[in-house]
Parts: C-alpha cells; sequence; structure tokens
C-alpha cells in the first residue's frame, strides 16, 4: 500500500473541514478520524491504526467494510439498474420481497421497501445479504 505523505493527510482533512458538514458534531473546532480504509468491523487510519467500527451497525455497514461477495453482488446489480422509482418492478425487487416473506413468520408475506436515503441506501446494501443466502 503506498504511504500518505504527512502533507496529504493535512490536506484530506482540511478538505473536510471546509467542505463538508458532519452530522452530530458542532462544527468548529473538529478533530475527526483521518480514516483511510476499512475491512471487516475494523476502520485504518492512515497511520495504520486500528479501530473498531462500532457506529456501522448503526449507520449502513452491519455487514463490515470489505466484503467482496456484497461488492460483486452490488456491482452487478449496479450494471443491471441502479434505480427506480417505488412504482418499477424489478427482479431483484421481487427476489427480495419473496426472500423476505420465508423469512417473517406467520402470513406476513409482504414488504414496503421504502426510498427514504438511509433506510433505501441500508436496503440496497442489504440485498446481496439476501440473495447470497446471509453473511457465512
Amino acid at each position: 500500500m503506498e504511504a500518505t505523505s504527512v502533507r496529504d493527510k493535512k490536506e484530506i482533512l482540511q478538505e473536510n473541514l471546509d467542505h463538508t458538514l458532519f452530522s452530530w458534531s458542532k462544527q468548529g473546532g473538529l478533530n475527526p478520524l483521518l480514516i483511510e480504509r476499512g475491512e471487516g468491523v475494523y476502520l485504518y487510519d492512515y497511520d495504520g491504526n486500528k479501530i473498531i467500527d462500532f457506529s456501522s451497525g448503526l449507520m449502513n455497514v452491519n455487514i463490515g467494510h470489505g466484503n467482496q461477495r456484497v461488492t460483486r453482488a452490488v456491482v452487478d446489480q449496479m450494471n443491471k439498474v441502479s434505480y427506480v422509482t417505488p412504482g418499477c418492478a424489478t427482479e431483484i425487487r421481487g427476489q427480495l420481497g419473496k426472500k423476505l416473506a420465508e423469512l417473517c413468520p406467520g402470513d406476513l408475506n409482504k414488504a414496503f421497501l421504502p426510498c427514504v436515503v438511509p433506510v433505501g441506501l441500508k436496503m440496497q446494501l442489504s440485498w446481496p445479504v439476501f440473495i447470497l443466502g446471509g453473511i457465512k
């Protein structure tokens, strides 16, 4: 892996501070973790420190970072169609609905697939898990 210089790290951090807002934080005086990559339940900073990502399940990566089976499944789906309105039917939507019906108890056999961004993103990231039969 190519080393990132101290100058590069400072530029990366400054671009984030200058041009993005951080949720759940006051905007002045921030000192965010500068993350280079993720793998499984861990995040790694540019100095190689390994940090457990306790917030990943809270947001949208409860399957871990860098899961290549999921990445391939998402890329395959994105190559077919990346988004349709809730009024459209797709192969993957039907497969997901059927799988959810199989997993739910009793006669719970219909699923509502919202198009709210955080929920929708979590669902998109969950599709490959359902289609692939879960994390093994």
